[in-house]
C-alpha cells in the first residue's frame, strides 16, 4: 500500500533545494556556479552544525540523568559529524580566489563572523553546550557511573574538541587564501581577526 507522505515532502527538497540564490547574474556562468558552490558548503555546514548541539544536549541530558552509556554515542556522532564539517571546509579549495573576489563585494556586510553556530565552534571549552556537557561529567562521581563510563565519556568529548582545533585551523588557512590581507565582509580585520581568537583560545 502506497503512503500518502513522498520523499520531497518528508524532506522539504522544495524548500532545500531552491534555497541557493547567488547573487551573481547566471550569464556569468563560472562565477555564478563558483558563488552556488559557496553557498551550499555554508548551508551544508549550518545544518550540520544545528545537529552537532543537538546531540551535545542530548548528551548533557543524559549525563544529567547518569545515562552515560547513552551520552557517548550522541557525543561520537557530534564529533563525526564535525568531520563532515572539516570536509566540506576542506572542499573550499575547490573555490578559486579569483572567482571569490568577482562575488564578493555582493555579500554587502554578511559575513561568517554573524554565524552563531561557528561563533560557539570557535568558543572552544567555552562553548555553552560543551560547557555544560563538561560541567555534568564534572558533577559524575565515578562510583556511581563507574569510572570506565566516565573515562570513556571524557574521552569522546576530548576528541571532539580536537576536532574543534583542526576545524579552527583549516578555517583560518580557507580565511588566508581567499581573504588575504584584506578586512572582512562584515568589518572584522579579516584573518588577523581568527588568529587572534583562536590565539585567545590557546592561551586560555
Amino acid at each position: 500500500m502506497t503512503g500518502t507522505l513522498s520523499y520531497d515532502e518528508y524532506l522539504r527538497l522544495d524548500d532545500v533545494l531552491g534555497a541557493q540564490h547567488p547573487l551573481t547574474p547566471r550569464a556569468d556562468a563560472e562565477v555564478h556556479a563558483a558563488e552556488r558552490f559557496f553557498i551550499i558548503c555554508h548551508q551544508t555546514s549550518e545544518l550540520w552544525l544545528s545537529q552537532v548541539y543537538a546531540d551535545l544536549r542530548l548528551a548533557a541530558e543524559l549525563v544529567g540523568r547518569r545515562e552515560l552509556d547513552r551520552a557517548v554515542p550522541s557525543v561520537r556522532r557530534a564529533g563525526a559529524i564535525l568531520d563532515l564539517i572539516i570536509a566540506t571546509l576542506r572542499g573550499m579549495d575547490h573555490l578559486s580566489r579569483d572567482h571569490f573576489d568577482a562575488f564578493r563585494p555582493g555579500l554587502d556586510g554578511a559575513s561568517g563572523a554573524q554565524s552563531a553556530g561557528f561563533g560557539m565552534l570557535l568558543k572552544g571549552l567555552d562553548n555553552p553546550y560543551v560547557w555544560e556537557l563538561s560541567r555534568r561529567l564534572q558533577e559524575c562521581d565515578p562510583r556511581e557511573v563507574g569510572p570506565d563510563r566516565l573515562v570513556r565519556a571524557w574521552d569522546e568529548l576530548d576528541e571532539f574538541l580536537a576536532r574543534t582545533e583542526a576545524w579552527r585551523g583549516l578555517h583560518v588557512d580557507a580565511a588566508r587564501r581567499l581573504v588575504g590581507g584584506r578586512r572582512g565582509t562584515g568589518g572584522t580585520s579579516g584573518v588577523s581577526y581568527l588568529e587572534d581568537r583562536r590565539g585567545a583560545l590557546a592561551a586560555g
